[in-house]
Parts: structure tokens; C-alpha cells; sequence
């Protein structure tokens, strides 16, 4: 039986929790994409840009304010984010909140600030001082990650839900095997055929000018 039909009160936070693992794996694929070696070519330079922007955001959403002002009701409504529940289940002063909340504050702030100025809106100081998207290091993402799942162990704890959370990146990293395969394919076809019409061409060219 799933968690949800087990435990129907706590209905939003089982998806909450659900949504940061696609989080998580969203990262890891970014993660694995940008070290490997797909000869940055064609569509290659699209997809880093596409899978880095999409993984930024995602994080970034994770972190909104608990609530945010919506014109269509004119009034605020909550958002799907931590602060969010971490007010719905009164755990903002536990250890595991304060810890994920300081140790991570650096990177917080960076994506915040790449989501509002570079991916979700582009401001133009920032194109033009070249600050688009935040640095971070692997150990930082490692803490941001290890983190978030200590706290997320504690919303299960604090709900009574019998489960234990854990990241499993498995089957990204299996389905990310599969795809490499694919592409790598692909560039050593797409290489092997323009060989072939450069010399193509220059045979036609060097048949034509023996013609004339």
C-alpha cells in the first residue's frame, strides 16, 4: 500500500516529500550530464543550459516563502515549499530546520537569486555584469542534499509516519547509462556521415573541374 492511502492526512506533505526526491534526481542528471564528454557540440550546448536552468529552478522553488501574493484572489496562498511546511508542522525551531537553513544559507541566496534574475525573469544589470547563474561546489550540493533529508526524515517523524527517508539515485544513474549510449551513437554517427559528404563533395568537386 502507498504511504498516501496509508496516510490521507498527510496527503500533501507525502507529495511534497515525493517531489524533492524528482528534485534530487533532476540534479543528479544535470550532474552526470555536464561530466561527460558529449564533444559540446549541436544540441549538446542546448541540453547543458536546458538540464542546469531546470535543475536551479527546481531548487530554487524548494526554498520559496511559505506563502505568496496571488493577484488572481487577491490575497496570499500557500506555496508547495519547506517554509511552508515547516509552519504547517510547527517545526521551524527543531534542530534538523536550523541546521538545513544555516548550513546551506550560501547556496540558498545564490539560487534564489539566479531563479528571480536570470531564469524566471532576465534582469538586465546582471546579463550585463555576466552574473547569470550562482557558483557552487559538489560539497556544497552534497550538504544541501544531506541536509534536506534529515529534515525530511523529521516532517515523517513529527506526522507519525512509519517511513524513513532516503535519496536513491539508481535508477538515474542506470537511465542516464542508457542514455549516453544513445547520444554517443548519435555524435559518432552524425561524425562518421559529415566525413563522408566532405568527401563526397570534393570528389564531385574535383570530377567537375576535370570536366571543365
Amino acid at each position: 500500500m502507498l504511504l498516501i492511502d496509508q496516510y490521507p492526512e498527510h496527503k500533501d506533505l507525502i507529495q511534497f516529500i515525493d517531489h524533492c526526491d524528482h528534485v534530487k534526481s533532476t540534479f543528479e542528471l544535470a550532474k552526470l550530464y555536464l561530466e561527460t564528454d558529449f564533444q559540446n557540440k549541436g544540441i549538446d550546448r542546448e541540453l547543458r543550459q536546458i538540464l542546469v536552468e531546470y535543475s536551479y529552478l527546481q531548487i530554487a522553488q524548494l526554498i520559496d516563502p511559505p506563502e505568496s501574493f496571488d493577484n488572481r484572489v487577491r490575497r496570499k496562498v500557500p506555496n508547495f515549499s519547506i517554509h511552508y511546511f515547516l509552519q504547517v508542522y510547527d517545526i521551524g525551531n527543531c534542530n534538523e530546520a536550523k541546521n538545513f537553513l544555516e548550513t546551506n544559507k550560501d547556496i540558498i541566496s545564490s539560487l534564489k537569486n539566479a531563479r528571480n534574475k536570470a531564469i524566471a525573469h532576465l534582469d538586465l544589470l546582471s546579463i550585463q555584469e555576466g552574473r547569470l547563474y550562482p557558483g557552487f561546489s559538489l560539497k556544497q550540493a552534497v550538504d544541501f542534499f544531506e541536509s534536506l533529508s534529515l529534515l525530511l526524515n523529521k516532517f515523517y517523524t513529527k506526522a507519525q509516519i512509519d517511513f524513513r527517508h532516503k535519496w536513491d539515485d539508481t535508477f538515474i544513474q542506470r537511465d542516464f547509462d542508457i542514455f549516453k549510449n544513445i547520444m554517443c551513437t548519435g555524435i559518432e554517427y552524425a561524425s562518421h556521415k559529415s566525413k563522408f559528404e566532405r568527401k563526397k563533395k570534393l570528389s564531385n568537386n574535383h570530377l567537375f573541374e576535370r570536366e571543365q
